[in-house]
């Protein structure tokens, strides 16, 4: 592991260690969105708040990030929607600007970062609505399906394929890709009775002793507060268990580090057997969502770099 990963695990560890034993829900999500917010935001990029009402009723929230100024052989139609992560209960738009952010000025192009329903106040399906209508304000908008591509980090990850899965159902175009980081795909394994060999995702137990962010019991606890008893099967939760057929062609990064890693790497196989063109990166030494740490850490830099050009290169 070279010197800058090691000094970020080491921060991350001082100050997950703040943290009260048994947190309250604001207590994490005053953690997550203060720690992310602290991180510097990309030079030139510019910020604009959302909260409008759809035609049919529905509200779109968010903020939109942008180069500044617009590069102008660039169409100012290429637009990333993005979804933060935060196992559905902690993260916003505003404190994941930093990621969403400097990965749209990467791929010069605008950033939409949906600021969806958290639970436990929303259980599910309120978050994976609201990302279907993100996607459809963004169409309404006049922006080509193939101008937009979705994203989104761990939950984050999921909720971008749940809103092509919805879109798929409702009939709408397809985005022209998508970008995954270390996406949660799977809640299925939690209703397994024992976490033996035929454990779905054997890394959630072998890479629980190094996991930062992710491990078992906080997977269940977030999976928990969004559900609130809803099947873990859905394809909207577990994207893992959905059909995969007419997704767009998608890059997936994730750190060896993970407990998710696995998730990814499922993902991609059951995408590639749908004939879903598919880019599966796995980054050593690197923890869950390290791209949040770009301006620190090479390997993060290197990641949005190539996942911006990915992007860049599938956008019409």
């Amino acid at each position: 592991m070279n010197a800058d990963l090691e000094k970020i695990w080491a921060l991350m560890r001082a100050a997950g260690s703040q943290l009260p034993t048994n947190p309250t829900v604001e207590q994490m999500r005053a953690f997550a969105n203060g720690a992310n917010a602290s991180l510097p935001l990309s030079p030139g990029v510019s910020f604009t708040d959302v909260d409008e009402k759809t035609t049919d009723g529905n509200r779109v929230k968010g903020i939109w990030s942008q180069n500044a100024p617009t590069d102008s052989t660039t169409s100012a139609n290429k637009t990333i929607l993005y979804f933060h992560g935060g196992g559905y209960f902690v993260g916003t738009a505003s404190s994941w600007r930093g990621l969403s952010g400097e990965l749209g000025r990467l791929a010069n192009m605008r950033v939409f970062s949906v600021e969806y329903r958290l639970a436990p106040e929303h259980k599910f399906p309120a978050a994976a609505e609201d990302g279907l209508t993100a996607y459809r304000w963004l169409l309404g908008q006049g922006i080509a399906a193939g101008s937009i591509a979705v994203a989104g980090d761990s939950a984050g990850g999921a909720l971008a394929l749940a809103t092509l899965f919805q879109a798929r159902t409702a009939g709408l175009p397809m985005p022209g890709a998508a970008f995954l980081i270390a996406p949660w795909v799977d809640h299925t394994w939690m209703d397994q009775t024992s976490m033996d060999d035929d454990l779905t995702g054997r890394t959630i137990v072998t890479k629980a002793a190094v996991e930062l962010l992710a491990g078992p019991d906080m997977l269940r606890g977030m999976s928990s507060m969004y559900l609130q008893g809803h099947s873990k099967a859905d394809p909207l939760v577990s994207p893992l268990q959905g059909d995969m057929t007419g997704l767009p062609p998608m890059i997936i990064q994730v750190g060896s580090e993970e407990t998710l890693l696995d998730d990814s790497v499922r993902l991609a196989g059951k995408a590639g057997a749908a004939k879903v063109k598919v880019h599966l990166e796995i980054y050593p030494d690197c923890f869950h969502v390290f791209h949040t740490w770009h301006s620190l850490v090479p390997e993060a830099r290197e990641a949005l770099g190539r996942a911006a050009a990915f992007l860049s290169a599938h956008i019409s």
